[in-house]
């Protein structure tokens, strides 16, 4: 591949914003790439700016789904321990009330629907895209 604007030239490599090919007379060396000097370099530039941004984004996305597991359960634990806590608990005058323990075990499985969900929680963004 030779360079777009000096076509005798071999390239160096490709423009990070045009992506053509230039020569090391036509480019400018970036933190990640090159760019066409004095025609892309602004452009460029902000590329790698908004690639920086979405990485340090990606990287607290992945946080706080860690956190929203850990929440689940969590809460689900509480959940399904006081439905447990309903249910083999004897209350003075409830014992002969048939609905309060089909809540008491809706509690149980609600709060043990939680936990699973927190275990098996994946990641909107993906393992294998966090570093």
């Amino acid at each position: 591949m030779n360079c777009f604007y000096h076509p005798s030239v071999a390239a160096a490599g490709l423009c990070k914003s045009c992506q053509r090919g230039i020569c090391p007379e036509c480019a400018v060396e970036l933190p990640r790439g090159l760019a066409c000097r004095k025609r892309c370099e602004e452009d460029a530039r902000l590329r790698v700016a908004l690639e920086d941004r979405n990485l340090r984004l990606a990287q607290e996305a992945a946080g706080r789904a860690r956190r929203q597991r850990v929440g689940l359960m969590v809460g689900g634990l509480f959940v399904a321990l006081f439905g447990v806590y309903f249910l083999v608990t004897p209350i003075q005058g409830l014992e002969p009330l048939m609905p309060f323990r089909v809540l008491a075990a809706s509690m149980v499985s609600y709060g043990v629907a939680m936990i699973v969900r927190g275990y098996i929680y994946e990641d909107p963004a993906g393992p294998e895209r966090i570093a």
